[in-house]
């Protein structure tokens, strides 16, 4: 069988495809002019926008986060295609005929045609097990889509240059309950009718069913090769900025993307003396105002690092991937409800114990930035994820982009007070001042018609915390997990050093860091403070934070947070990812916690540990403050362990 036969990697055969000169299809020209967010905001980690992808790699982007084109009711738009399994992306989801199996009531028909000069299509079907048997994946589905009057399911009969088109379209069985969807990838919309061959000059695509039960589905995962990808384009994009001023992001792409068209720019004519003085001048007034510039920005990174003494190698943000010999599986959003309607309300809100102000000038809600306010009646809830003692953090969507969202339990709303809004306010404006690859970003916050409705809306991170992740995939190697306490570093460098001032975080742990492989993203800013934040009974760690975690300086009475008590609590997630077991787990927490305050204990790591883990470890907890070492110095020693030869 050939590679492509029964193959839904598209991200990779675009790319192949790419590389090999294939021209786009026109009829990609008939797809939404956007792609949705879901797909678009994976970008920002890359520092690129969907001008900088040419449409080979737009429509691979689109296909990687499960994004389908649908006619409906002859307009064009973007579908969401889910996963039946949790560790699945859309390379997984191709149907194969080993799982078709041939029954009286179940038949194939073989074609003539294509590179393995024959292909199978699935004729007669056995409804009662198709779905659970043989479809990988599951979509909605809608009626005002035409029969797609074709077999449903069928290998790939498309010659090497040929540009797969994909389209989902609906089919009709005999039968009442006999009404599936499948994905097309046959160039130009081309289809033929069930029970028949194409003429074996004509190219037939691949052709996959999917399930329209979605109870138990999971958005799909993103793709390595995506990752690697976007990556290289990156990459690219980086070096060409970095030799000229003139080339246009859009450039590092073979074709310009079809959803975003770089519009042409008019030639110097060679007659025009004026002009020719401007081409002359341009270069000098862009490398004169880029000299500025660059001095501009030497002079900001040396007041924010002025108090580091020792010189740093620049950042690695994006280091080759590491594939796990199975895909990490973890928390995946759960299947959007087929009605409109919201799961929880937002809007009613009990009477409150603590009566709040009318909303004016002098509440905090309103000093928020107004760029990140969304619109309310765009936010969904669906599912909740985690309770705390005040708010609850749901699963939903905004703007059809799965998020999560986090606002004040509606049972306990009859508890909150200026100080807890207040609170909650500090906590959105801290983080919409975050821009990180490492940091769970800020999508926008949102309220209604009184201040208990205010919602913080962040990116939706798919495979849950750290500690889940590691009990959940025991026995990992630390080649892998250098990666993820690397991508923790990261985090803390970005809080510690590059803001000014200094935020400190004062509740790491592994359930505050985030997974979606093969990258970590640190959350849980609750209890977050500027380093110039002077308030004594707000710095107070007591009744802050997670014990365990706690320096020893913090556990004192007296004790107060520094970023010196974060690389301690660093320390110990060191310790849990070398174990893969919570910290002290098996022992009683008021006992620990004295011993902790005492130093008669300290958190371990394995007999297993590699001697520069565990180097780094002791350094992190050592009891004087001043002798741990800085996020930037545990960046560094991270970044020596994953290049180090194997």
């Amino acid at each position: 069988m050939l590679k492509w036969s029964e193959s839904s990697d598209y991200v990779r055969r675009y790319r192949a495809l790419e590389s090999d000169g294939a021209a786009a299809p026109s009829t990609w020209s008939m797809y939404p002019s956007a792609l949705p967010r879901v797909a678009t905001s994976r970008l920002t980690m890359y520092n690129l926008t969907i001008t900088d992808l040419s449409s080979f790699a737009v429509q691979a982007l689109a296909w990687d986060a499960g994004l389908v084109a649908i006619n409906r009711s002859g307009v064009f738009a973007w579908t969401q295609v889910y996963v039946k399994r949790q560790s699945d992306s859309m390379a997984d989801i191709a149907a194969t005929f080993d799982s078709f199996v041939t029954s009286p009531s179940q038949t194939t028909r073989e074609c003539i045609g294509g590179p393995n000069g024959k292909f199978l299509r699935q004729e007669r079907t056995d409804y009662s097990t198709f779905s659970a048997k043989v479809t990988q994946c599951a979509v909605e589905l809608v009626s005002d889509v035409p029969d797609g009057a074709s077999a449903m399911f069928a290998q790939d009969a498309l010659s090497s240059t040929a540009v797969p088109v994909l389209l989902l379209r609906r089919h009709v069985g005999p039968n009442t309950n006999e009404t599936n969807m499948a994905i097309h990838t046959s160039p130009n919309f081309g289809r033929w009718p069930w029970g028949e061959c194409p003429s074996p000059s004509q190219p037939s695509g691949l052709i996959i069913p999917c399930d329209f039960d979605l109870k138990g589905v999971y958005l799909p995962v993103p793709s390595p090769a995506m990752n690697v990808w976007l990556n290289d384009i990156s990459t690219l994009k980086q070096s060409m900025a970095s030799t000229t001023t003139h080339t246009p992001s859009s450039s590092i792409a073979n074709t310009p993307s079809t959803l975003s068209p770089t519009p042409a720019t008019r030639p110097i004519e060679d007659s025009d003396a004026t002009n020719r003085s401007a081409a002359t001048l341009t270069p000098v007034v862009a490398y004169i105002g880029g000299a500025l510039g660059l001095l501009a920005l030497l002079l900001l990174l040396w007041c924010c690092r002025r108090r580091h003494r020792r010189a740093h190698p620049p950042l690695l943000y994006f280091e080759p991937f590491v594939e796990l010999h199975a895909t990490p599986k973890g928390l995946h959003a759960p299947a959007r409800p087929s009605s409109a309607r919201p799961a929880y309300s937002f809007r009613c809100a009990p009477p409150s114990a603590h009566p709040f102000p009318a909303l004016d000038a002098s509440n905090l809600v309103l000093h928020l930035n107004p760029s990140k306010r969304l619109d309310f009646d765009t936010i969904e809830r669906v599912e909740v994820l985690a309770c705390a003692s005040l708010t609850s953090m749901y699963f939903g969507y905004y703007c059809d982009r799965p998020v999560a969202i986090k606002g004040f339990a509606t049972s306990k709303l009859h508890e909150i007070n200026q100080r807890h809004l207040d609170a909650f306010t500090d906590q959105i404006r801290l983080m919409a001042s975050f821009n990180h690859p490492n940091i769970v970003a800020l999508v926008g916050f949102a309220w209604h018609n009184h201040p208990q409705s205010l919602v913080a809306v962040t990116e939706f991170v798919s495979q849950g915390n750290l500690l889940e992740f590691l009990v959940a995939h025991p026995g990992l190697e630390w080649t892998k997990k250098a990666r993820l306490a690397l991508h923790i570093a990261r985090a803390l460098q970005y809080l510690h050093v590059m803001l000014c001032p200094s935020v400190i975080h004062r509740d790491l742990t592994t359930k505050h860091v985030l997974i979606s492989w093969p990258y970590a993203k640190l959350s849980g800013f609750s209890v977050s403070r500027h380093t110039h934040e002077e308030d004594s009974a707000d710095t107070m760690t007591a009744g802050v934070g997670s014990g365990m975690y706690m320096a020893p300086e913090v556990l004192c009475e007296s004790g107060q947070y520094s970023v010196a008590a974060d690389m301690y609590s660093f320390g110990c997630m060191l310790v849990e990812l070398d174990t893969q077991t919570p910290l002290f787990a098996t022992a009683n927490s008021t006992s620990v916690l004295l011993e902790l305050l005492n130093g008669t204990r300290k958190p371990q790591v394995s007999s297993d540990c590699p001697d520069a883990i565990r180097d780094l470890a002791v350094q992190c907890l050592e009891a004087d403050p001043s002798l741990r070492p800085s996020a930037f110095d545990v960046a560094r020693a991270l970044e020596a362990f994953i290049q180090q030869p194997k």
